[in-house]
């Protein structure tokens, strides 16, 4: 008797992690222009988003191990800073405002970007 009442505690206590992990729930922002910080000694950094010119920024924290897509490709985290002013669609965390991943668009054509010392290459578009 004593092991069937420890069986029934384990099974209703078994789906517990898995309802807790369902909570999280993943969020994004399409930024018109985003700029990237990353500190190499800490393996962390900051994002700052605008999603228009006077919509107020958003800041959301990251950490190496974020995912960075540009034209398709997966790049490295450190690289990040290269596509600041660049366009983004940022998905993050509503609870930690901790970024998960950033898939990076088109350079920002607006009037307060800094310009870039070198721009990182782009591949061309198909021209069908």
């Amino acid at each position: 008797m004593k092991k069937e009442k420890w069986f029934l505690l384990v099974l209703m206590l078994f789906p517990l992690p898995l309802i807790a992990e369902m909570k999280a729930v993943e969020h994004s922002i399409e930024a018109e222009k985003a700029l990237y910080f990353f500190d190499q000694s800490t393996g962390t950094g900051r994002i700052i988003a605008f999603s228009c010119v006077s919509c107020p920024p958003v800041s959301l924290a990251f950490f190496k191990e974020i995912k960075v897509k540009v034209d398709g490709g997966i790049v490295d985290s450190a690289e990040l800073g290269k596509y600041s002013g660049y366009s983004a669609t940022i998905f993050f965390d509503q609870s930690s405002k901790l970024a998960i991943r950033v898939n990076v668009g088109e350079r920002s054509a607006i009037g307060n970007t800094p310009p870039l010392s070198s721009p990182p290459p782009r591949r061309e578009k198909n021209g069908k």
